[in-house]
C-alpha cells in the first residue's frame, strides 16, 4: 500500500511539474530589447541558415541572402521566397507559405547565435538558432 502511495506522488508531482512550465513571455515583458534595424542589417548582411521551432510545433530551416531572397525548408517542401528589415522587424514571404501574406519578427538574442521570435503583437513565436555564417 505504501509503495502505492508513493507512485501517486511521484507521478502527480511529475505532472504538476510539467504543467507549471511557461512559455517565454511576451516581447514586453523581457529584459533585454529586440534587434534593432542596424543590429539586423549587420545581422543578416552575409548569408545565413537558421534552424527555427515555433509555438504550435512546426520546425525547419531558413536560408537567408544578403540580397533579400531565401528558401524556407520544413516538412511541407521547399519555398522561395524573399525578406525585409522594416522598423526592427524581419519580415517574410515565402511562396505557397501562408497564403503568400507577409509576416514580420522582431528578435531578441538569449545566448550568441540563438534567438527568440516575436510576432508583430509582441506574443513569443518561437526560437531561433543560426548553424551557419
Amino acid at each position: 500500500m505504501k509503495k502505492t502511495w508513493m507512485t501517486v506522488l511521484v507521478i502527480t508531482t511529475f505532472f504538476v511539474i510539467s504543467g507549471c512550465q511557461t512559455q517565454p513571455k511576451k516581447q514586453s515583458e523581457m529584459a533585454q530589447p529586440a534587434l534593432t534595424n542596424q543590429q539586423l542589417m549587420t545581422l543578416y548582411s552575409e548569408e545565413r541558415k537558421v534552424r527555427w521551432n515555433t509555438v504550435r510545433g512546426s520546425s525547419g530551416t531558413t536560408i537567408y541572402n544578403p540580397d533579400g531572397t531565401g528558401v524556407v525548408e520544413w516538412g511541407k517542401g521547399d519555398h522561395q521566397g524573399q525578406w525585409r528589415i522594416v522598423e526592427n522587424f524581419v519580415c517574410t514571404r515565402w511562396e505557397g507559405v501562408r497564403d503568400g501574406a507577409e509576416k514580420c519578427f522582431s528578435f531578441i538574442e538569449t545566448a550568441p547565435g540563438k534567438y527568440n521570435a516575436y510576432n508583430e503583437d509582441g506574443s513569443f513565436e518561437g526560437d531561433n538558432t543560426i548553424i551557419s555564417q
